[in-house]
């Protein structure tokens, strides 16, 4: 694994100077228009025009793009900026990815849907159903989950649009990024 390192100087104009933006910045070009992804590029020494930097695990990178791209979370965008530093260096090898992969599909089926079904108030025995499913960590338990996950979308895509949810589903988006990165730190891969 090759050691990537901050920038301290662009570490502290990112600090001081940043604000996210929505979609792929014009990258760092004088002004610096980067949205999370872009910013961990830029910070790691690179353009800052890339939102697909070698440095950023594939798991990482897309749940950072959802979030930093959601109209829906666009108040909050900037409270991602802590995690620009942080997703540097997470890209560790494929067997890594999926295990991210495997967290993110376990997040979606047992965490957000059925908080979002709950947001809706229509289907309460379906969203505890979602939560009682395994944990989603291999391709057979995966399978289990996108089953019942399939039986949900009807309800999810009604329950998406209840905006008292936008902030606890932000806050669980968060959580879930903070954990990927976990993931490859020193204490989880000793576990």
């Amino acid at each position: 694994m090759t050691l990537i390192t901050i920038n301290p100087d662009r570490l502290a104009r990112f600090e001081r100077d940043v604000h996210l933006r929505s979609g792929t910045g014009a990258g760092a070009n004088g002004t610096i228009d980067v949205c999370l992804v872009q910013a961990a590029d830029w910070l790691s020494g690179g353009s800052g025009e890339s939102d697909v930097p070698e440095c950023v695990d594939p798991a990482i990178r897309a749940l950072g793009i959802q979030l930093n791209d959601s109209p829906r979370f666009e108040k909050w965008r900037d409270e991602l900026k802590p995690f620009a530093v942080r997703i540097v260096g997470t890209n560790v090898g494929r067997e890594m990815t999926t295990r991210r992969a495997y967290l993110c599909a376990d997040w979606a089926v047992r965490t957000i849907a059925p908080m979002a079904i709950d947001a809706f108030g229509k289907a309460p025995k379906l969203a505890q159903r979602m939560r009682d499913v395994p944990e989603i960590v291999d391709k057979a338990t995966s399978l289990a989950g996108r089953k019942i996950a399939r039986e949900a979308t009807k309800e999810l895509r009604a329950a998406a649009a209840a905006a008292a949810a936008r902030r606890t589903l932000w806050d669980e988006s968060l959580r879930l990024l903070d954990r990927l990165i976990r993931v490859t730190e020193p204490a989880a891969i000793a576990s």
